[in-house]
């Protein structure tokens, strides 16, 4: 998707997500376990970000859902949309 977040202005900051990566069809794949290992991320934030979602959801596809989770940053943690596997949320 970087060919579409490329065009956003918007900062990038370390993170930790919990779960576990796995691959479908050769791509990575988070799936999103509350309780799992720590898995590093980075976070794209930005205020135009929004107005993205429907492009970035389609470019996704069916593999991918966009979910709110739980993050973990050098100043505390957040709740960040995040693109989990879609068929094997454990959540």
């Amino acid at each position: 998707n970087h060919h579409i977040i490329s065009k956003i202005q918007g900062t990038w900051e370390d993170c930790i997500v919990k779960g576990r990566v796995d691959k479908k069809n050769d791509l990575p794949q988070l799936v999103w376990l509350p309780s799992g290992p720590h898995v590093k991320a980075q976070l794209f934030s930005s205020v135009t970000l929004p107005d993205y979602w429907n492009r970035l959801d389609e470019f996704e596809g069916s593999y991918y859902k966009r979910n709110l989770v739980l993050i973990s940053k050098s100043n505390g943690i957040a709740i960040a949309n995040c693109y989990v596997a879609a068929r094997n949320m454990e959540a």
